[in-house]
C-alpha cells in the first residue's frame, strides 16, 4: 500500500513538472494559448490546495487524497498529503525527500532518479519541447479548457498529460500513464509570486527517523 502511495505521489509530481517545465521552455506555444501565456508571465512561485484522485485501468476510482502544494522556480517544491495519510516531499532541486509520518521514516533521492523514467527528465534537456510532445488544444469539458501534451516516443512512462485553465487560472490537470491509470489534480486557493522562503524547501529529519539513502 505504501510503494503504491509513493508511486502515485510521484505521478502527481510528474504533472507538476511537465507544466513548469513546459512553460518555461515552450515560450511559443505558450504565446499561441493567452491562459498559458498569461500563467507563465513573471511567475516565480506557487502556493496552492490541491486535491487528488487516482483512477484504475478500468477508469474506477481507486483513491483520494488531498494537501497543499508549494513551488519556486528552479526544481524545489513541497508537497503535504495531509490525507488519508501524512506524507511530505520535499525537493530542494539537488534531492527529493519523502517523508513518512506515520513509519518515521524518510526515503532521499537525488532529483532526477526520483523522477525517473519520467517527463521531467525528458523536459529538463535544451531540446526544443516540440521535439519531444506533439501539443494542442484539446476542446473544454465541465467548463475547463485543455491542452494535451503527448510523448513522441513510447518510453516516456506516460501516454499524455492534459492542463486544464479556466480563463487565465490552472484548475486541472491529469495524468495518464502507460498502465492506463488516470491521476487528476484539481487546484484551489491558487496564489503566485509570493516570494517564498527557500528554507520552506529545506528538509531535516526530525530526531528519531530513520533516513534510507544517501546524499554526496
Amino acid at each position: 500500500m505504501k510503494n503504491s502511495i509513493e508511486n502515485s505521489i510521484v505521478r502527481s509530481l510528474v504533472i507538476v513538472v511537465v507544466l513548469f517545465v513546459f512553460l518555461a521552455m515552450c515560450p511559443v506555444q505558450a504565446q499561441v494559448i493567452d491562459s498559458l501565456r498569461a500563467f507563465l508571465k513573471d511567475l516565480t512561485d506557487l502556493r496552492a490546495d490541491f486535491h487528488q484522485v487516482e483512477y484504475d485501468e478500468h477508469q474506477k476510482e481507486v483513491r483520494q487524497s488531498h494537501g497543499t502544494l508549494n513551488l519556486q522556480r528552479p526544481g524545489r517544491f513541497r508537497w503535504e498529503y495531509k490525507s488519508p495519510y501524512l506524507q511530505t516531499i520535499i525537493s530542494d532541486g539537488k534531492y527529493v525527500w519523502f517523508y513518512d509520518h506515520d513509519l518515521a521514516q524518510v526515503t532521499v533521492k537525488p532529483y532526477t532518479n526520483a523522477l525517473a523514467n519520467s517527463p521531467a527528465l525528458l523536459l529538463s534537456s535544451d531540446t526544443p519541447l516540440e521535439h519531444d510532445f506533439q501539443i494542442k488544444e484539446a476542446g473544454t469539458r465541465d467548463g475547463i479548457e485543455w491542452i494535451e501534451l503527448r510523448p513522441q516516443t513510447s518510453d516516456a512512462g506516460f501516454i499524455k498529460a492534459e492542463v486544464g485553465f479556466i480563463g487565465k487560472e490552472l484548475r486541472s490537470m491529469e495524468l495518464l500513464d502507460n498502465f492506463s491509470q488516470m491521476t487528476r489534480l484539481t487546484f484551489s486557493n491558487l496564489r503566485r509570486n509570493l516570494s517564498l522562503s527557500a528554507d520552506l524547501f529545506q528538509f531535516h529529519p526530525p530526531p528519531g527517523v530513520d533516513v534510507v539513502g544517501k546524499i554526496k
